[in-house]
């Protein structure tokens, strides 16, 4: 994942207007040249990921100062969507495509299997196209939007300072739902719930990052304990996708669904796999032990 664009000058002092300025600004130039690459090849893997992560550390920045920008941020809202299904889809035809070499390599491997997942392969290939066709006008709706958020960032208002309260008070409801999030998923690991979670961690982090300039001892903290995190669920996510990917296939063209059957089940062994380890890393936190640290940083 690349790193954001650093901001130099930043303190805790500086006044929240300006930071919310300058970060959106570095953000927003980050996403710039990601979105080059994609509007000229909706097929570039990475910077499909790139422009989506960008997008949504732009949005964290958005919302910097409250409200002020919230169609600008609905917007890049529904431009990251659009990248999300373009790489949902991408990744998924790698993943069949990978399964469909393994079957033909294998001594005996079975002709159902092969023609469902090539069946598949070019199903999903068909999503993709209408994906990107989606992106394409999602991207030329950012185009749009770009003019009206730098005369908005022109006049920004909003009090406060970046190491300020309501700085921290923000971070604090992320934690808080952060925490919510987390007792959820100790009691059930089903998608919808991991989902979640990966969204409170993804929504912390990226907040977090902002404001590293004021708070970099806490901001440190709070990174060390979600980065690990972030990562697993994505992982649980992936694996998720592709399981609820199978059962509309099987919906959908019903003469795949034997094929893939043992795919189906290699892959929800690995979800379970995943999640057993998430499991475990929760218990870590013990008791919110961890999570009672963490909000005292930003008191």
């Amino acid at each position: 994942m690349a790193k954001p664009t650093e901001v130099e000058g930043l303190s805790a002092q500086t006044p929240l207007a300006e930071a919310a300025r300058l970060l959106t600004a570095a953000r927003l130039a980050d996403a710039r040249r990601y979105l080059e690459l994609v509007q000229r090849d909706c097929d570039e893997v990475e910077a499909v990921h790139d422009l989506r992560v960008a997008m949504r550390r732009l949005r964290a920045a958005l919302g910097l100062c409250g409200p002020a920008l919230h169609g600008e941020e609905r917007e890049a809202k529904r431009l990251q969507d659009a990248l999300g299904a373009v790489r949902d889809a991408q990744l998924q035809i790698e993943w069949l495509g990978e399964a469909l070499l393994s079957v033909t390599e294998r001594p005996g491997g079975r002709a159902r299997q092969r023609d469902a997942l090539a069946a598949l392969i070019e199903h999903r290939q068909d999503d993709l196209r209408r994906a990107q066709k989606r992106l394409l006008e999602a991207l030329r709706r950012w185009r749009e939007t770009e003019p009206r958020l730098l005369g908005a960032l022109e006049t920004l208002e909003c009090k406060g300072k970046l190491g300020g309260h309501r700085v921290r008070a923000r971070l604090r409801r992320r934690l808080k739902a952060l925490r919510k999030r987390m007792r959820d998923a100790a009691a059930s690991l089903r998608a919808e719930v991991a989902h979640a979670l990966r969204i409170a961690v993804k929504k912390l982090r990226y907040d977090a990052e902002l404001v590293r300039p004021a708070l970099q001892q806490q901001v440190g903290a709070v990174l060390e304990a979600v980065e690990p995190l972030q990562e697993l669920l994505g992982n649980l996510h992936d694996a998720d996708v592709r399981l609820e990917f199978l059962e509309e296939a099987a919906a959908r063209w019903p003469d795949t669904r034997d094929g893939v059957e043992d795919l189906r089940i290699s892959e929800m062994t690995r979800r379970g796999q995943l999640a057993h380890e998430l499991a475990g890393r929760l218990a870590q936190w013990g008791e919110d032990a961890k999570m009672k640290q963490l909000r005292a940083l930003f008191r």
